[in-house]
């Protein structure tokens, strides 16, 4: 998308996207479910459910701000594969890991 990019983790048959620069994901209408890029350019309001009490997400830009620039985004897909290992925490007791590596 032009205005930032997110990776997205394919697990359980579907992808996922976790937004490692706004330090948040977003879950599918079933409220369990993180979301992909394509779930959320298709229901914004997905973005706007995760703001805190003024309104922004957890690094601090306007969630409704950012659900604005998804409903008008086009996904611009590029895959990589991975092999340095970050730990993300997700939700309590829940955990990924990612790999990185460099092509070449």
């Amino acid at each position: 998308m032009a205005f930032h990019e997110v990776p997205e983790i394919y697990y359980h048959h579907a992808w996922h996207a976790y937004d490692a620069d706004h330090k948040v994901y977003y879950l599918a209408r079933d409220n369990a479910t993180v979301a992909s890029v394509a779930d959320v350019i298709a229901d914004p309001s997905l973005v706007a459910s995760r703001a805190d009490a003024d309104g922004n997400d957890p690094e601090g830009t306007s969630a409704q701000w950012m659900a604005d620039q998804y409903a008008g985004a086009t996904p611009a897909y590029d895959y990589s594969t991975f092999s340095e290992q970050t730990t993300y925490s997700l939700r309590s007791s829940q955990t990924f890991n990612r790999l990185h590596r460099e092509n070449g």
